[in-house]
């Protein structure tokens, strides 16, 4: 099929896409992986590096990676989909909200919480400066902050906050988020 479609055929990531599920649910992550870099060149190659499709292929090769215990590979890669989507789509977009939500995921699955701490306070600093308390990347921090060792009392307050995040973008016009 790829001798007849060649490598970089569009045909091919929309098979590669399940195909990377599927085998990420049947425990055999190395077909997984290999199937999210085969779909990652495919995607850059097709749409180049500031593509939303880039991006989120850049996200599933760097969750197999996670899932192999790769963790530093892993990082590279939802590093590189955070580049990307600061330069293409700006600190306000829902698209990095749902990156800094995979680097934290990444941080908390190597079992190094303090370092998915530091991550959500340096991630929370850079958005009060760019992207402000009222953002949607902003209300994900949160949301990871009140999953951390706080008081509930504190765990309340930074939910509340969320919800009127939510509340607000919902009430501009913006039913898309998260």
């Amino acid at each position: 099929l790829i001798n007849t479609l060649g490598e970089n055929n569009l045909a091919l990531s929309q098979v590669y896409e399940p195909l990377i599920g599927y085998y990420s649910n049947s425990d055999d992550i190395t077909k997984a992986r290999e199937y999210a870099q085969k779909n990652l060149d495919i995607v850059e190659h097709t749409y180049g590096k500031g593509h939303k499709k880039t991006i989120s292929a850049l996200k599933s090769l760097s969750a197999c990676y996670s899932s192999e215990m790769r963790f530093r590979e892993a990082e590279e890669y939802i590093n590189q989909a955070i580049e990307i989507t600061e330069r293409e789509f700006g600190l306000e977009s829902e698209m990095m909200a749902m990156c800094l939500s995979a680097r934290i995921n990444l941080y908390i699955s190597e079992g190094n919480a303090k370092e998915a701490y530091l991550s959500i306070e340096e991630l929370e600093e850079i958005l009060l400066k760019k992207a402000g308390k009222k953002s949607l990347p902003y209300a994900e921090l949160l949301i990871f902050k009140s999953k951390t060792d706080i008081s509930s009392e504190e765990k309340g307050k930074l939910l509340h906050e969320v919800l009127d995040i939510y509340k607000q973008h919902h009430d501009e016009g913006n039913h898309n988020f998260i």
